[in-house]
């Protein structure tokens, strides 16, 4: 198979990206050997490799730069979506540009996340519990609502949203 080269969209005198998603230094620099392959780290569970300009590093998703070259310049309102939801998968057929809106679309479709929502206390950084909402009701106009937030470790807004019916609605 056959690896296609293309230029770093903003670094095309430095960088090279290939369909494979690997990095490729185009010119010798600093202690850089021109046609080296750049050596790639993981940003949250996406490649990313450090790219040099005029002295200036910048750490950027090869997910990006293939995307960028491949398929164009990235549109506005949109980001790179790897199809088969892999983000290690970098080649080009892989990727396609979404709104983050059809790239969640795309991750509850093909079962990555579940279709139900993260909402109470299946979100990860709820603080209160359907229990403790119940109860934050029943106490509402009892007692004031700044001691409940502090009670409860949040703000006066959420309880004052909790209480107008707004945020978890339970039963």
């Amino acid at each position: 198979m056959n690896e296609t080269w293309l230029p770093v969209v903003g670094y095309e005198y430095h960088y090279h990206v290939s369909d494979l998603g690997r990095v490729r230094r185009q010119r010798p620099g600093r202690g850089a050997t021109a046609g080296r392959i750049l050596k790639q780290c993981d940003q949250g569970g996406y490649r990313a490799v450090q790219l040099c300009r005029d002295d200036i590093k910048k750490k950027v998703g090869v997910h990006i730069l293939v995307a960028e070259a491949f398929h164009g310049r990235r549109p506005r309102g949109k980001m790179p979506n790897h199809k088969d939801l892999d983000k290690g998968n970098n080649c080009a057929d892989n990727l396609e540009w979404l709104t983050r809106k059809q790239n969640a679309q795309h991750a509850i479709r093909s079962g990555r996340v579940g279709g139900t929502s993260l909402r109470g206390e299946s979100n990860g950084r709820a603080k209160l519990t359907a229990e403790k909402v119940v109860i934050i009701r029943r106490v509402i106009g009892k007692i004031g609502q700044r001691d409940i937030a502090i009670l409860c470790g949040v703000s006066k807004t959420a309880i004052q949203l909790i209480h107008q019916g707004k945020h978890w609605r339970v039963s």
